[in-house]
């Protein structure tokens, strides 16, 4: 018999809270929710940047593994290496630039 954990909300902090308590939250809880991260013009940026190569994309997994590509379901699309298709994620979000 498989017993199943009880999902529960991540917590959520703001974007001024130290990096050492959110490792701790992310550690106890496997994620946190950073409230205030990007700003709303970051936000709006960064979804034009992928729009195009997200609508490229067709739902569904491609994955070989039968019990990965039912994780990864049949209606989610799974844009990978956002570095290459998003400025405003390279540059700002992960703070890195060729």
């Amino acid at each position: 018999m498989t017993t199943q954990k009880k999902a529960q909300a991540l917590t959520s902090v703001a974007n001024d809270t130290p990096a050492e308590e959110i490792l701790k939250i992310v550690t106890r809880d496997g994620g946190v929710i950073v409230t205030g991260f990007l700003t709303q013009e970051q936000i709006a940026r960064f979804n034009a940047e992928i729009e195009q190569p997200l609508q490229a994309l067709d739902p569904g997994s491609t994955h070989e593994n039968e019990i990965v590509a039912a994780f990864h379901g049949k209606n989610t699309k799974r844009l990978t290496n956002l570095v290459t298709h998003s400025a405003t994620f390279r540059g700002e979000v992960t703070s890195w630039s060729p």
